[in-house]
């Protein structure tokens, strides 16, 4: 889940947009490498330009970086220098030094329209979403053409929960170049978001026109499956593409493809495998670095729903509900010992990597509110942040076992044996729905598309109840309205 997109991809300005820079006779004598050690009256600013330029191009963007910063201390006020450098520590998420660089290009050029949608990308990333929509509104008073601001105001407009409008940007931004990737990509996720599935998988697919996605691609010469009708016997590779979540939710499609004829070869993460090889309609279970059996045709996991023709009121049940080893399940009920009450599992921490997880996660001393609930609670952290270990020693009502989850197989033999899970939208909300276990998640202001907009359930999951933020960053209610569902049932 990954969406690399802070919560969708924001493109950066691009150098080509700009008409290459015309060099002098010195530009061609000297490149970045020898002009190091020269004087400043002696360096061609347009020769290091050039050079940055190139760097940039192709990926290099240290390179890039240290050729910019030497050209703007030679030329402060080479506004097209100071922009590109802003856009090459963007992309190394420097961002803080990205915006300051932004903001010099305006000062020295304050009609510059790259460095106007640049400072608005990095406005956006630091969540001053206000400043950050005024940004791009800037650029396109400018050019009311500048297809980056739409898609950029676009971006903004969903960090504000104003879905319908960014789908109305991310259109314009469509109308004036048809094929833009981010766009298109974006257009899908705000699509889903409102439950438009038809076409919001279709877009979803643009994801692999996106360099994030596309250096995720798998260079399989066998063909890409789009739910043709195979000849019965010939073998689909399906394979997981995202986060341990995404496997957890969209694996409901395997026993569906199996039941179209098809021998099904499911490629998963490590992490996953014990969990998974009882699922039905699974021919060969393979862990991802394995060597791969032969295969005719293979899918993307996040490919399944569109392949199927997925609708909103078509979503298939997550049947039969994964289960854990009965092994381990007795290991557990006697490691937990005898129940006195009901008993809550708590994950309040996704994965630090995940472009969003500083708004999906809480700190524990947040949640504490709820452990004076008439209950006993576990946490189903593998890892306990560092933050929250002073917080869970004054909690004596949260057992910690997460040292001893050494896979996903643990943690669905740990959840069999409780009543409910409290998460965060995280793998672990996916796993104990998808085992039909009562689980309440707290989502940020802006969900993930896969929860929709304003619903407290969702049709991925019967057994899933949703409770959002009514305002970004703010969990105090959530969190009371959490501990009174507690008070008036537990479960």
């Amino acid at each position: 889940m990954k969406n690399p997109p802070p919560f969708v991809p924001k493109p950066l300005a691009s150098l080509s947009e700009r008409a290459p820079a015309r060099g002098t006779p010195e530009a061609h004598r000297f490149g970045a490498a020898a002009t190091a050690s020269l004087p400043p009256w002696v360096v061609d600013g347009e020769a290091l330009f050039r050079e940055a330029t190139r760097h940039a191009a192709e990926g290099r963007l240290e390179e890039a970086v240290a050729c910019f910063e030497r050209l703007v201390r030679l030329k402060p006020d080479h506004a097209d220098a100071l922009n590109d450098l802003g856009n090459a520590l963007d992309a190394l998420r420097r961002r803080r030094e990205a915006l300051a660089r932004y903001e010099q290009a305006l000062q020295v050029r304050p009609g510059h329209l790259h460095a106007r949608n640049g400072r608005a990308n990095m406005l956006q990333a630091f969540g001053r979403l206000d400043e950050a929509l005024a940004g791009y509104d800037s650029a396109l008073a400018l050019d009311g053409d500048y297809v980056h601001a739409w898609n950029g105001r676009g971006n903004t407009l969903m960090a504000l929960n104003r879905h319908r409008e960014a789908l109305q940007a991310y259109l314009r931004a469509q109308s004036i170049q048809p094929d833009h990737p981010d766009a298109n990509f974006n257009e899908g996720l705000a699509r889903l978001s409102m439950g438009d599935f038809e076409l919001g998988w279709i877009k979803h697919e643009r994801r692999w026109d996106l360099p994030f996605w596309r250096n995720r691609r798998r260079g399989f010469a066998r063909p890409l499956w789009r739910g043709e009708t195979e000849p019965a016997g010939r073998t689909v590779l399906l394979h997981a593409e995202q986060g341990f979540g995404d496997t957890l939710q969209f694996c409901r499609y395997v026993p569906r493809v199996a039941a179209r004829g098809l021998r099904v070869v499911f490629e998963v993460q490590p992490a996953l495998r014990g969990l998974l090889e009882q699922l039905p309609g699974v021919a060969a279970l393979v862990t991802r670095g394995d060597p791969l059996p032969d295969f005719d045709v293979h899918c993307p996991l996040l490919s399944l729903p569109m392949a199927m023709a997925t609708r909103l009121d078509s979503i298939p049940p997550m049947q039969p509900c994964l289960a854990a080893d009965p092994h381990k399940v007795a290991q557990w009920a006697q490691r937990l010992g005898e129940r006195r009450r009901a008993r809550i599992g708590l994950a309040w921490q996704g994965n630090v990597s995940h472009d969003n997880d500083l708004n999906r996660s809480i700190g524990l001393a947040q949640l504490a509110p709820l452990l004076d609930a008439d209950a006993d609670f576990v946490s189903l952290q593998q890892q306990v942040p560092a933050r929250d270990r002073e917080p869970m020693a004054a909690l004596p009502n949260l057992r910690d076992l997460g040292g001893e989850l050494r896979d996903f197989s643990d943690t669905a033999a740990l959840v069999a044996n409780l009543d409910g899970v409290i998460a965060v939208d995280t793998a672990v909300a996916h796993l104990a729905a998808a085992m039909g276990k009562a689980c309440w998640v707290l989502l940020p202001w802006v969900a993930d598309w896969r929860w929709m907009l304003e619903r407290e359930d969702t049709p991925w999951y019967p057994s899933m109840r949703l409770f959002r933020q009514g305002a970004a960053g703010d969990w105090t209610p959530v969190i009371g309205r959490v501990r009174a569902a507690l008070g008036a049932s537990a479960f």
